[in-house]
């Protein structure tokens, strides 16, 4: 290529140095120079000097570092010419000093500038220039540094030269192996009159490095100043291009001593190769390559094949030993078989016998036949039975091993081939295995679509709450239908949705001194007039702007953090009073984790004065002794007229001792106590006598409650008398309205009605979620009706007028217990007249795992344990609890379009291990597990203590050894019922593993915590799943039409309104994480809309 007039060239590092010399000597042969450098006074100046001389070129600044912006330089210059024909990788720099004293950034900054800028070079200059189909030439810049070893105080600079030399090797031979037009060539300088060992010019003065020692700082001074007298950058210029156009490989000036290392590195440059390769031979180079190649990578297979056999030994180790486990427990014999084939197929892979190949395929066909008998065509139940066989098989069966089994006489490598039919067979069945995984992904994918959705007739609104496109309580209304009647948003137009504003509000964990609770963003805001409020997980109230989330005001109420045990808030209550007051005429309730009421104006933020004592209740009254952290309140008290009635959270699992689960109810504008409803003494709602307290450890109400203001009446859900896993110790007066659902007069507290769930709860099974009012066409007449879920994925239909059942409730048998005192309930209930979201029982086969091996101990534990379906009781004997204690549905309740009549369920399908502990045994665990914490060992165990009763509860989650569900997916789905025909009419997974999974893999349907909306366009809106969105689905096929990106994890409900101001519809959701799911945290209010 001596004709350089017109030709392309580009050069990085121009700014100075040799960079510069290189531009210049291109442009003086009438090249067209592209001058790249992140000096941009120093491009600047190349420019002048060459334009002076009537010469063209043009510069660009650019940091090689940034892949991205060495991409945008070689998509511009082939934008402007077409083509590139000289490309010099150039750009270095220098920092020098100890090894072990230069500081992490040195080195990062070496290692990004010389060999990352070479490599992103490389990336995106040689896919272009193969394409040109014009001949060029590639020039990295190395050193003499790069062929040498031994240079004093270089250690960062030589690493990363002789890194660029080996590069620069590889890729000749692997454009020489292609048959490409493009060659290249190692640049290796000495000494040259450059600013090189002034680098640190280029760099902020903070991360400028320091010589440390005297002789350092003199061999600097010795070798810069030397080498600012050395061979000048435009000599060297005119050096390289001759021996360009001579073809070299090697440009290394000066060249006297360096003759011998190049000699001695790879056989590439040996002998007869080194010819070849100094007179661009390629046929010869590629000769020599494979014929280097052939000899030693059939080594290297061989050397691998004893890898996998080893590998595969021990893979048949486990699965023949935990499959003879599992046999005895009377579980499959496949894992033993299985492993047992396994080990012959790896004791003949090490010896490189082809016949442990035909092993394996053996395994992986009689693998395909027992995965689709004991699954079918579901695919993630398919992959650790099928991945990790086929994945061996296919590396086996790869062409690169042919060469790697030795003949039967063990005479050596032999090169016998496989015949045609058996290859064929071979091929066939890994195309048949995968072709089974691709159907069953395909199946996996689909919705199950059970009915078509129909528009009912339109229907008034609830009675309990007339309804608009505010958003006033937690569940929307009082109601807690989660139901707007906002339809901007349709299935239509859902995919154009966009971020409209987001608000942080700064309470984060580690916000505030001291020890942290665990953190849960679970806050649904309400929306009044233009105003949103809401608040965060300490308890700050916060009002926005509904239209641009600005901030009108915050409250904070001084939490005492360190003596939290969780920091949660679900929501704020909003009241306007019907009469004049002295203050606040409406205002905002919110209850606090460290359990006291307060009330805030709605316009300032300001305390209402009117409201005891400057503006806040305690709510510890008449609950005696209390343990800091163990009662809180995290939901917003349900207003019904000028009664606020709230309950209080008792932490689960610690004693029988415990404070009261009292209902109260106070005056919204006084904050005078109005009643108190307690489980132990129903009938005495008045104030309490001196000195006297609510009965400890009776069922406390945690979650949300609902009212009609109609029929005056708030509807409360229950859950257990503590502990939960024992209790022989309750009395009668407990157990009668523990998980249950309770009607009370909002004006005097008196019981109009209860409805129990679940009998003598031994299981946790409390009623977390929100009980939905709803107005139903049954028998010819609108009924008042209200939909109770809880957390076995029953789904009951009342009558909330008197608790009446208005679909069939039947008691069925449940299996009795063993433990010594216990009592069991010989029945449960069971909402057979609507449909259950219960899951199937549990059975061997369900078991899943990342792969067969934590599959098999995932089977192994199952066998192993008591398990006799749902009411599983605890036990001394370990036994599986399935659902468990986080239930099928939780607080976030369900979502029911008002209009037509439809149910939204999210549902969730986690198993848990459960044992009771003699609370001998107990002690000495606890004793274990403190002295291992206090070491900095840290223990898996989880104990409920339940003090006061003969045993604590050892529980957890039912996971493998890699940390996977052992239950197969999918954990979580989102599911519409016809409320009318009481059917359900699509299911699907809901949201996907990919923040949580390895490298983002995405499995469907995972747990979720939070809830629906559905608004009147006929779009349902939900995030609460681990996965870092928010999606929209189709209200009439389940189909997604859209997901949106959150900052942090949406475990929230979400909520939907319209401006007053702008008539804009927003969806909002809280997106700050959950520590207990291992959710992203975050502190985000995030809201979407559609574009203006």
């Amino acid at each position: 290529m001596s004709n350089w007039q017109g030709k392309v060239c580009v050069v990085t590092g121009a700014g100075s140095g040799i960079g510069g010399g290189l531009a210049r000597h291109a442009a003086g042969l009438g090249m067209q120079v592209i001058a790249a450098d992140v000096d941009e006074a120093g491009l600047r100046q190349l420019e002048e000097t060459i334009r002076s001389r009537g010469q063209s070129i043009e510069t660009r600044r650019t940091d090689v570092r940034d892949e991205q912006a060495v991409e945008a330089l070689a998509s511009h210059a082939f934008a402007k010419h077409g083509k590139v024909h000289l490309l010099f990788n150039n750009a270095g720099v220098l920092v020098d000093g100890k090894s072990w004293e230069r500081p992490m950034r040195d080195w990062r900054w070496s290692f990004e500038v010389n060999v990352y800028g070479a490599i992103h070079g490389i990336r995106a200059f040689v896919p272009r220039m193969l394409a040109q189909g014009e001949p060029g030439r590639i020039v990295n810049t190395s050193s003499q540094g790069g062929l040498m070893s031994g240079g004093m105080y270089l250690g960062p600079y030589q690493a990363t030269k002789h890194a660029v030399t080996a590069l620069t090797e590889t890729l000749y031979a692997e454009l020489a192996l292609e048959d490409a037009p493009i060659t290249v060539s190692c640049l290796c300088p000495g000494e040259v009159a450059t600013d090189i060992w002034k680098s640190d010019r280029l760099r902020p003065e903070e991360e400028r490095h320091r010589l440390a020692s005297e002789s350092e700082r003199q061999y600097h001074d010795a070798v810069s100043g030397a080498n600012a007298r050395s061979q000048a950058p435009d000599e060297l210029a005119l050096q390289v291009f001759e021996a360009i156009e001579a073809g070299k490989f090697w440009i290394v000036s000066p060249g006297e001593g360096f003759k011998r290392s190049i000699e001695l590195r790879t056989p590439l440059h040996r002998g007869r190769a080194a010819a070849a390769l100094h007179r661009r031979d390629h046929a010869a180079v590629r000769a020599h390559v494979r014929a280097h190649e052939g000899r030693l990578t059939l080594v290297l297979r061989g050397l691998g094949l004893k890898a996998l056999g080893g590998l595969l030994f021990a893979m048949g180790a486990w699965l023949a030993l935990g499959g003879a486990r599992l046999v005895s427990l009377g579980g499959s014999w496949y894992y033993l078989l299985s492993g047992l084939a396994t080990l012959g197929s790896a004791v003949l892979l090490w010896r490189q016998r082809r016949l442990g190949l035909w092993v394996y395929l053996a395994l992986l066909a009689a693998t395909v036949v027992w995965a689709l008998a004991e699954v079918g065509l579901d695919f993630w139940q398919l992959v650790p039975r099928l991945g990790l066989p086929l994945a061996v098989s296919i590396y086996l069966l790869l062409p690169w091993m042919r060469g790697a089994f030795v003949e039967a006489q063990g005479s050596g490598i032999g090169f016998r081939k496989l015949g045609r039919g058996a290859r064929a067979a071979s091929l066939l069945l890994v195309a048949g295995a995968i072709a089974v995984l691709a159907v069953g992904w395909r199946e996996g994918r689909a919705v199950n679509s059970l009915a078509v959705v129909q528009p009912a007739a339109a229907a008034s609104p609830t009675a309990a709450t007339p309804r608009g496109t505010d958003w006033s309580a937690y569940g929307a209304s009082e109601s807690g239908t989660r139901y707007s009647a906002a339809a901007q948003i349709t299935p239509e137009n859902a995919h154009r949705l966009e971020v409209s504003w987001q608000y942080r509000t700064g309470d984060l964990p580690g916000a505030y001194p001291g020890k942290q609770p665990a953190y849960m963003f679970e806050a649904t805001p309400v929306k009044v007039g233009e105003t949103l409020y809401f608040c965060t997980p300490r308890d700050i109230v916060v009002a926005l702007d509904a239209d641009t989330g600005r901030e009108k005001w915050r409250h904070g109420p001084k939490i005492d953090t360190s003596v939290v045990k969780v920091a949660v808030c679900r929501g704020v209550a909003y009241h306007e009073a019907r009469t004049p007051v002295p203050d606040c005429p409406r205002r905002i309730l919110v209850a606090t984790v460290d359990a006291r009421l307060m009330a805030l104006d709605a316009e300032t933020g300001a305390r209402c004065q009117s409201f005891g004592a400057n503006g806040e209740i305690s709510l510890r009254e008449g609950l005696g002794s209390i343990t800091p952290g163990y009662y809180l309140v995290t939901s917003p008290p349900a207003i019904v007229g000028d009664a606020a009635v709230l309950g209080g959270h008792v932490l689960d699992g610690v004693s029988s001792d415990m404070p009261s689960g009292v209902v109260r109810a106070f005056d919204a504008v006084t904050g005078r106590q109005l009643w108190a409803w307690d489980a132990a003494r129903p009938a005495e709602l008045g104030p309490l006598k001196p000195g006297e307290i609510y009965p400890r450890g009776s069922p406390n109400a945690w979650t949300l409650f609902s009212a009609d203001p109609e029929l005056g009446l708030v509807y409360i859900p229950t859950g257990n008398a503590t502990p939960d896993y024992y209790g022989a110790h309750r009395p009668e007066s407990f157990d009668r309205f523990a998980s249950s659902v309770i009607a009370l007069e909002a004006a005097t507290g008196r019981l109009r009605w209860s409805f129990q769930t679940v009998h003598h709860d031994l299981w946790d099974y409390d009623v977390g979620s929100q009980p939905v009012l709803v107005d139903l066409p049954i028998g010819g007449e609108t009924v008042p009706a209200l939909l109770q879920p809880t957390k076995q994925g029953e789904i009951y239909l009342l009558d909330r007028r008197d608790g009446r059942a208005l679909a069939a409730v039947e008691e069925h048998a449940v299996p009795k217990g063993d433990v010594p005192g216990e009592r069991y309930a010989p029945t449960q209930p069971f909402s057979v007249g609507m449909p259950s979201f219960a899951s199937p029982p549990l059975t061997e086969a369900d078991m899943w795992g990342a792969t067969l091996l934590d599959q098999l101990a995932c089977r192994i534990e199952f066998r192993r344990r008591r398990y006799e379906g749902l009411y599983t009781p605890p036990s001394v004997t370990p036994t599986i609890q399935y659902p468990g204690n986080f239930g099928v549905m939780n607080w976030g309740s369900v979502a029911v379009d008002e209009d037509r009549r439809i149910m939204i369920v999210n549902t969730s399908y986690m198993p848990m291990l459960n044992r009771l502990v003699p609370r001998a045994e107990a002690e000495a665990m606890q004793a274990a597990a403190a002295q291992a914490e206090g070491s900095g060992h840290g223990s898996s165990l989880s104990l409920m203590p339940q003090l006061g009763t003969p045993y604590a509860s050892e529980f957890g989650p039912f996971l493998s050894p890699l940390g996977f569900p052992c239950k197969a997916p999918p954990w979580g789905k989102l599911a519409a019922v016809d409320l009318e025909a009481r059917k359900v009419l699509w299911e699907r997974p809901l949201g996907t593993t990919r923040d949580h999974a390895p490298l983002g893999i995405s499995v469907p349907g995972v747990f979720s915590l939070g809830g629906a909306a559905v608004t009147k366009g006929g779009v349902v809106f939900i995030a609460a799943a681990i996965d870092n969105y928010l999606r929209a689905f189709d209200l009439r096929t389940g189909e997604e039409l859209w997901k949106g990106r959150l900052p942090a994890g949406g475990q929230a409900s979400t909520m939907a309104y319209v401006s007053e101001r702008t008539g804009k519809q927003y969806v909002v959701i809280a997106a700050g994480g959950h520590q207990v799911m291992g959710t992203t945290i975050g502190d985000h209010v995030v809201a979407f809309a559609l574009p203006d």
